[in-house]
This record gives C-alpha cells, sequence and structure tokens, in this order.
C-alpha cells in the first residue's frame, strides 16, 4: 500500500488570506482565514487552537475507521475536514466572525454548517453573543425575515418542511456591519444547506432595534447601532 506522507502547508494570499492545509493518509484537512484576522495575535493563535481541537477529533475518528477497514476488508477513504472563517463586522471593540464549516468521514456526502465567532480585541477573548438577546423577541422578528431569505435563496415546493420557520435558539448568530460604519447594525443567523443537493447555505438578517440595544452590557454597547442610523454620541471611526 503507497502512503501519503503528510505535509504541512502554510499559504498567505498575497490579497489577504492564510491557508493552513495538510494532507495525510487518514485525514485532510484545510482552514483559512484573511490576514486581517492573522494580524490578530491573540485571535490567530485561538483559531489556530480550534484547529488543532477539530483535526484530532476527525483524526481519531478517522483511524477508528481505517482500522476497522482493514479488519473488515473494504476499501478506506480519507476523511476531509473544511473551514473558511470570513468577518461579518468589525468595530473598534468587537470583531465578528462566522465559518463555513465542511466534514466528511469516509467517503460519500460532507456534512456543511456555519459556526460564529464573536472576539473581544480589548481582552482578547470569545464573547457569547447569545447571552446578550432576547430570544423570544428575536425569534418573532426572525420568522418575519426568514420566507423571503428562503426565497432569495432558493425557494422549496409548497408544502415543503423547510417552509416552517427554525427555532432560533439553534442556529448560528453573528453580529453584522451592514454598512460598514463601524458598528454592528444586523443579527445575522447563518442557516445551513438543507439537503446534499444544495452547494450553500443562506442568511436570515434581523435589523437590531431599540430594544436589543437596552439589553446589551454597557461595555459593548458603543459596538451597537439601531439598523439605519448613526448615533451622534460616538466619536467617529
Amino acid at each position: 500500500m503507497i502512503l501519503i506522507a503528510a505535509l504541512m502547508m502554510i499559504a498567505q494570499d498575497p490579497e489577504g488570506f492564510v491557508e493552513l492545509s495538510e494532507d495525510g493518509p487518514q485525514l485532510h484537512w484545510r482552514a483559512g482565514w484573511p490576514n486581517r484576522i492573522e494580524a490578530i495575535a491573540p485571535l490567530s493563535a485561538h483559531l489556530r487552537r480550534d484547529v488543532r481541537t477539530r483535526r484530532a477529533a476527525l483524526l481519531r475518528a478517522a483511524r477508528r475507521q481505517q482500522a476497522d477497514a482493514r479488519r473488515r476488508r473494504y476499501p478506506f477513504v480519507p476523511h476531509v475536514l473544511g473551514i473558511d472563517w470570513r468577518v461579518q463586522g468589525l468595530t473598534a471593540q468587537l470583531l465578528s466572525l462566522s465559518a463555513d464549516t465542511s466534514v466528511t468521514q469516509g467517503g460519500g456526502h460532507s456534512t456543511d454548517d456555519h459556526d460564529v465567532l464573536l472576539w473581544d480585541q480589548t481582552r482578547n477573548r470569545p464573547v457569547r453573543i447569545g447571552t446578550m438577546v432576547g430570544w423570544i423577541d428575536l425569534g418573532r422578528r426572525f420568522c418575519a425575515a426568514y420566507p423571503d431569505a428562503l426565497i432569495d435563496h432558493n425557494p422549496p415546493p409548497e408544502g415543503d418542511g423547510r417552509w416552517n420557520c427554525p427555532r432560533v435558539q439553534g442556529l448560528s448568530l453573528a453580529p453584522a456591519d451592514g454598512d460598514g460604519n463601524g458598528r454592528f447594525d444586523t443579527l445575522r443567523f447563518l442557516i445551513g444547506p438543507a439537503s446534499y443537493f444544495e452547494a450553500h447555505g443562506f442568511t436570515v438578517d434581523v435589523a437590531i432595534e431599540p430594544a436589543d440595544l437596552a439589553r446589551l452590557p454597557d461595555r459593548f454597547r458603543p459596538a451597537f447601532e439601531v439598523a439605519g442610523e448613526r448615533r451622534n454620541d460616538l466619536p467617529q471611526q
């Protein structure tokens, strides 16, 4: 049997993207994020730890399956992991990221999903956005926006279960800066692909309202604004 030598590569795109990858006999993995994230040393270290944790878990699963394949005499297919981070919004204090993730175990179709990370740049640690929002009110507004977002993405047939509004508590949520002024004005929900026949998921945007601002801790409130408003009580960035 020919073994593929494991190769660790770090490639930096001159246009602003860093990629880490490794092709081993049991696992092929790749992770990437913009160079502006790489420039924030504590955040870069956090993402690298996250990659190592995911890689270790999937490598253990791949090795178990490889051993089973040898015992039962069927072909082993290396597992695959992909993580692509992107910036949803950047303020003076907080950086909001989302990731498209993909896992393939033993061939066949991949399992695609989303991850989110809200990073406090002043304290160099993640922040849990879910503890700051009112889920009941947010669920009502999400369900009002959901049908149009689904139609724009890929409208399913009448009566399809995808028309049923999902529970917001189970969805990935990332604050987003829709107008690019350095403050979050949108709560962006990321919906994964509904089936193997969809290449990508979609997003549902809920505009931030005054009640949302009132729920925020004082130290985070300057990073957010009501959609469509540029508050005059904050310094221009």
